[in-house]
């Protein structure tokens, strides 16, 4: 029997039936919704499965899930419809490796639950540090092209800990990297090479080291190097998108000349996986016109039947000799 809420209108002196629940449909329950890894080591990849049952009375589906940086969520059974009374596992992995401190995580589980389709779960733990780089990447912000600029970064090792370099990889045709040992810790200087070409910088140095738990740190290089054409931003952030209000965002192109935008080229993931048919989810409406201010808007849509995390890169091609390509990044999250 439908449970109803009685409300009695003082105005009209009528009773309305408001229903409060859909027992007739699916209903997720967790055994717990939240799990306390306690101390840990940064670089530890901790791990748990949260356990569910279709406590409802239809079949019950994982329609997606999305988590926090650094954290994963999957439905081991992927895709599976669960009938009333049946279990399920979500696991929840986090790689501690970019964090340290009092983390906290949330995992968003979508369900195909028509009152609350959206149930949240959450893992803690407290991460301990063998080494702390500092600071914790290399920020040159805006570049010349005919600038090298250098930045220094420390490793300095715990409280009776001695932190030792073993192997440097990184993009020799942009950085030059060196090191030397200063007692128990490392200093490194990050060097840009001239002529790199215009648009956002994005760099990664993996030092592999004498940790136990971290035994690769990665060093993060950002900056922007000019050019002729600046775009206004080179993130695109749509926010949330649901299927009837696709989004649409405006990227302003501003130029030392004139130029002219001769095509563009988008790739697109969701959940991790690529979109075979960009066109379908991403559209562009600019001016063909030579011009050296352009502003263009890119629209992005919600096509697919799945939920969750979109990302990708939108690449302008221009007719500037000097930067044939502009690069920007797309954000955004199907509902």
């Amino acid at each position: 029997m439908r449970l109803l809420l009685v409300i009695l209108s003082l105005a009209s002196g009528q009773a309305l039936a408001i229903p409060t629940s859909e027992p007739m449909g699916p209903r997720i329950e967790f055994e717990k919704h939240s799990n306390d890894f306690g101390d840990a080591f940064r670089g530890q990849t901790l791990a748990h499965d949260f356990k569910f049952t279709n406590a409802g009375k239809s079949p019950l589906m994982i329609v997606g899930t999305h988590s926090g940086c650094g954290c994963t969520a999957v439905e081991i059974d992927q895709n599976k419809k669960y009938s009333p009374g049946e279990t399920g596992t979500i696991r929840v992995k986090f790689d501690t490796s970019d964090f340290s401190g009092k983390i906290t995580k949330i995992v968003t589980v979508m369900t195909n639950e028509k009152v609350t389709p959206m149930r949240t779960l959450s893992i803690r733990a407290d991460l301990q540090e063998e080494f702390i780089v500092s600071p914790p990447l290399a920020d040159f912000g805006p570049i010349k092209p005919e600038d090298a600029p250098k930045k220094q970064i420390k490793m300095v090792a715990a409280e009776g800990k001695t932190f030792r370099v073993q192997k440097v990889r990184f993009n020799q045709t942009k950085l030059e990297v060196t090191h030397q040992e200063v007692g128990n810790n490392v200093e490194m200087t990050i060097g840009l090479l001239p002529g790199i070409a215009p648009g956002p910088l994005s760099e990664t140095i993996y030092v592999r080291n004498n940790s136990k738990n971290l035994k690769e740190v990665t060093i993060f290089v950002t900056g922007t190097v000019l050019g002729n054409i600046q775009p206004s931003t080179n993130r695109l952030s749509f926010g949330s998108i649901d299927k009837q209000s696709p989004a649409r965002v405006a990227l302003d192109l501003k130029s030392k000349k004139e130029f002219k935008i001769l095509g563009v080229e988008t790739t697109l993931f969701l959940n991790g996986s690529a979109l075979p048919k960009v066109a379908d989810f991403v559209s562009l409406d600019f001016s063909e016109k030579t011009a050296v201010d352009q502003k263009i808007y890119v629209g992005l849509k919600n096509s697919s039947d799945q939920a969750g995390v979109v990302h990708g890169e939108m690449k302008l091609k221009t007719d500037d000799p000097n930067q044939k390509e502009i690069s920007v990044e797309i954000r955004g999250f199907f509902e």
